[in-house]
């Protein structure tokens, strides 16, 4: 501000005081003279006041009070301009005040223009209601009280009209209070006296204001020159800083730069004066730079002012430069001021760079000396844990061995015990540590420890011996005790060993291995005498075809020929009972009648159990059939009696049932292994015999397990009966028994629907060769056999070629015009056998047919591969008919 200003506007503002004085007594005088003869006027009127009017007008006294000082309007722009929210609660109470009052006014009795006052005093009411929420809500959200005030707009004339309705027509009409009036009447009276005797004081207080008028001038004469030279030294400041001073208009526009930030820049004062201050600035700050400032002065949003931070500066010859910048903002006559100090920090960022450097070269040695030290410190944790860890798994391993070890000293104290040794003898490694095997144990039983001890330690060899030992528990077993030295680093003894381990169990394994072995080469050997038994059968049964073929209208002959067949053809169906029986033979289900096959198992069965034993049948009625290997369910049957019969050494009775049984799902769900609920066959097997206890019972389908005596049995019967049922046909099987009350055993065997999965037995085939005749080469080692087959099939009508070996079976092809068929048995002596001569006969003739025969068991047969050759196998013996069905199918396929 310029100080003729200042002077100027002081003596506008002395003059303009002076005639509002002047003014304000001039019109003082003419209102009070006016107001003595309104008094005078209303004094005339005091007659027609009467007494009814004091409530009515006490009512309006209420009203014009809300709209004097300090009432309602007074509050509310106090609360506009101050914006003091402790008032809205005041303004809202006198207004609810003066809502009653208006009604109170109008209980009484009211005109129709008063009436009217009355709703145009309401609705300036609800107008200031309204302007209260639109205040508070400006208020709250920032606005300025010029900025509120411009909103509400305040005006109280509205209401003021209003009441002086109300005020005359209740003058007019009711007439007010006489002592009411009067006191108003001298009040106004001593106003304008005390207004006529001020005159004289106010005109002194207007000769005292120009008389401090002038020595106003004076002074502020005296603060410009002041002013002036302070002015004057702030220039030299700003001039002789350190420090670059540059300052701009809201525009960016430059108004002053010092010598500090010439130098800086480069630039002279005249230069950049008048120029925006984005020139100093390198991209993208020069870009930007008006954005921002525009941003500011629109929502007042400050990032940098009053803030020091380092930006780059932009020098006259182009060169960017490192500079601390701090800006401030003033406002003078309205306008905005920005002034930035800039320093130049390029010796100090090269400093701090260099700090920096040698900051992070120390970092970068002491992280590489930490890191060293931390690794050795790792590699000896890791060593420690790694030593913690041996040794906690070589306690855990002698805890944890399912041998019983301890460990004692040269002098037989025992050092520890492992937890097996614990558990087994019944004694904490608490209680055994420091003591002998004679504080233990008898003196003879202590003396054969000690000596096995002594032998290892003198030795250094390992000492094994087998000793029985009870448990804790009080079971007795088998135990292997080995004992041996352990040397310490001179080679010497210092502690011995002892390992208790528990044989019991490996010894019956041993004897059971044992008769699994038995039991194998039984099968092996019952394999083999089926073998040359189904040749004999095959010799036998051939021979007597032919002979049938023969005698053929001999009614006598005949019949005894045939009752031959049949009794051969029967020993080759036990053959094959025997081969199931040991388990040599495959399963072949078919669907049978169990009633039909019981009764005719029977009677196999009779001789079998000795003439003081009776066996019967209980026969359900329309037992369901059931779809099973026949072999099996005859070697099962078989087992099964077998049993019964050994249960009743005195003699007895045998009796074999069958019914038909549902099984539910919740019977189903009680059972000890998943079985499928649905419908079952039962076969049951119930003897009057001795029975078994509860515990043999339980074991009685375990492998291996028997109550017979040694020779008698090796306890795989039951286990294969329960194989045969619950695993190959589908079925479950459960036992009943009790000491002396005999025993019973169910077999539950799945239903099927009558005439599913059966396969039609094969109509006799013709005997008539195929049409043209056809040539067939017949292999068998068996020269019996090989004649009775060659015999049959001339018979038949073919043509045959036939060798005893496949070496002679080859060379017989080479030379033969055709083959139309090769039947060879399959297994056979020579280095080939006959898969092996089907192969090499087919790679030359490939159109030759290929037809397999064997006495063998099935898994003989499928050890030489005929399954995968995908040729039929006749088994022997075989029949006339079925010999000539098989070919004639093949042939013509």
């Amino acid at each position: 501000m310029q100080p003729g200003t200042d002077i100027k506007r002081l003596k506008l503002f002395a003059t303009f005081l002076l005639l509002l004085i002047v003014g304000t007594l001039a019109v003082a005088t003419a209102i009070g003279f006016a107001a003595i003869g309104r008094i005078n006027t209303v004094q005339g009127d005091l007659e027609r006041i009467h007494d009814g009017s004091e409530t009515k007008g006490r009512h309006l006294a209420q009203i014009r009070s809300a709209f004097g000082y300090g009432g309602f309007i007074h509050k509310f722009k106090n609360f506009v301009l101050r914006q003091d929210e402790r008032l809205v609660t005041a303004i809202e109470d006198d207004i609810q005040k003066l809502r009653a009052a208006a009604a109170d006014f109008e209980a009484v009795g009211v005109s129709e223009e008063e009436a009217a006052a009355l709703t145009k005093l309401r609705t300036v009411i609800d107008q200031y209601e309204m302007k209260l929420e639109v205040a508070k809500r400006s208020s709250r959200s920032g606005l300025s009280p010029a900025e509120t005030d411009r909103r509400v707009k305040v005006d109280d004339r509205p209401a003021l009209e209003a009441i002086g309705v109300l005020e005359r027509a209740w003058l007019g009409v009711y007439g007010i209070d006489k002592q009411s009036l009067w006191k108003s009447v001298n009040r106004g009276t001593a106003a304008i006296r005390l207004g006529l005797w001020l005159l004289p004081v106010l005109a002194l207080i207007a000769v005292a204001i120009i008389w401090f008028h002038r020595r106003l001038l004076i002074e502020i004469g005296t603060r410009t020159q002041a002013e002036r030279d302070r002015e004057q030294r702030l220039r030299l400041v700003v001039d002789n800083a350190v420090s670059g001073i540059i300052s701009t208009d809201e525009h960016g526009t430059i108004e002053s730069f010092n010598p500090a930030a010439e130098h800086l820049f480069g630039y002279g004062a005249e230069g950049v004066i008048g120029r925006n201050v984005k020139m100093l600035m390198p991209e993208p700050d020069r870009s930007g730079h008006d954005g921002y400032l525009g941003n500011y002065l629109r929502s007042g949003e400050a990032k940098i002012i009053g803030i020091r931070r380092e930006v780059d500066g932009r020098r006259k010859d182009g060169t960017i430069f490192p500079l601390e910048l701090g800006i401030s903002e003033l406002i003078i006559d309205g306008e905005r001021i920005f002034t930035g100090i800039v320093t130049d920090i390029t010796e100090r960022r090269r400093a701090a760079d260099a700090l920096k450097k040698a900051r992070d070269e120390i970092e970068l040695r002491v992280t590489e000396r930490t890191k060293e030290l931390i690794e050795e410190v790792a590699e000896r944790k890791q060593a420690e844990r790694a030593l913690r860890e041996s040794e906690e798994r070589c306690r855990a391993v002698v805890d944890n061995s399912p041998t019983a070890i301890s460990l004692k000293d040269t002098e037989g104290r025992y050092l520890l015990v492992n937890k097996r040794y614990e558990e087994w003898f019944g004694i904490s490694r608490e209680d055994i540590a420091g003591k002998t095997c004679y504080d233990l144990y008898p003196e003879e039983r202590a003396d054969i420890i000690s000596d096995q001890e002594r032998k290892a330690l003198a030795t250094g060899a390992i000492s094994e011996r087998t000793a029985k030992r009870v448990f804790a528990d009080g079971t007795t077993h088998t135990m292997l005790v080995t004992k041996f030295a352990i040397p310490g680093s001179d080679g010497r003894p210092v502690a011995i060993c002892g390992v208790h381990t528990d044989i019991t169990e490996r010894i019956v394994l041993q004897a059971k291995l044992a008769g699994a072995q038995k039991m194998e080469a039984l099968g092996q050997l019952t394999g083999g005498v089926a073998h040359e038994f189904n040749n004999l059968l095959m010799v036998i049964t051939a021979n007597l075809q032919l002979l049938e073929e023969e005698i053929k209208g001999m009614k006598s002959p005949t019949r005894r020929v045939r009752k031959a067949l049949k009794s051969a053809f029967k020993g080759g169906e036990l053959t094959q009972h025997m081969l199931s029986y040991v388990g040599r033979q495959a399963l072949s289900p078919k669907v049978i009648d169990v009633n039909a096959f019981v009764a005719d198992t029977v009677q196999m069965l009779r001789p079998m159990v000795g003439e003081t034993i009776a066996i019967e049948t209980v026969m359900g009625d329309d037992v369901w059939p059931v779809s099973i290997d026949p072999g099996g369910l005859d070697s099962t049957l078989l087992n099964l009696v077998i049993n019964a019969r050994d249960a009743l050494p005195d003699g007895g009775k045998i009796i074999i049932e069958t019914a038909n049984f549902r099984l539910d799902e919740a019977a189903a769900a009680r059972l000890p292994y998943k079985v499928v609920p649905g419908d079952y066959v039962i076969l049951a097997v119930v003897d009057n015999g001795t029975g078994m206890t509860p515990d043999v019972a339980e074991r009685a389908f375990d492998p291996f397990f028997t109550t017979k005596d040694i020779g008698k049995g090796i306890g795989l019967g039951l286990s294969r009966v329960f194989g045969f049922v619950r695993r190959q046909s589908g079925g479950y099987i459960d036992i009943e028994s009790a000491p002396r009350r005999g025993t019973t055993v169910r077999l539950y065997l799945p239903r099927v629907q009558a005439g599913a999965g059966e396969t039609p037995e094969p109509a006799e085939a013709t005997e008539e060769p195929v049409r043209g005749g056809a040539t067939v080469l017949v292999v068998e080692d068996n020269t019996e056999v090989l004649g009775a087959t060659v015999e049959l099939l001339e018979k038949l009508g073919y043509r045959v070629l036939y060798a005893n070996n496949g070496r002679d079976a080859l060379t017989l092809s080479e030379k033969a015009d055709r083959i139309d068929l090769l039947l060879t048995d399959v297994v056979m002596p020579g280095g080939m056998n006959g898969v092996e001569l089907a192969r090499a006969i087919q790679r030359t003739r490939p159109t030759t047919k290929v037809v397999f025969m064997s006495g063998y068991p099935d898994e003989a047969t499928a050890t030489e591969g005929v399954p995968e050759s995908g040729a039929p196998l006749l088994r022997k013996p075989f029949k006339t008919g079925e010999l000539a069905r098989v070919i004639n199918e093949v042939l013509v396929s």
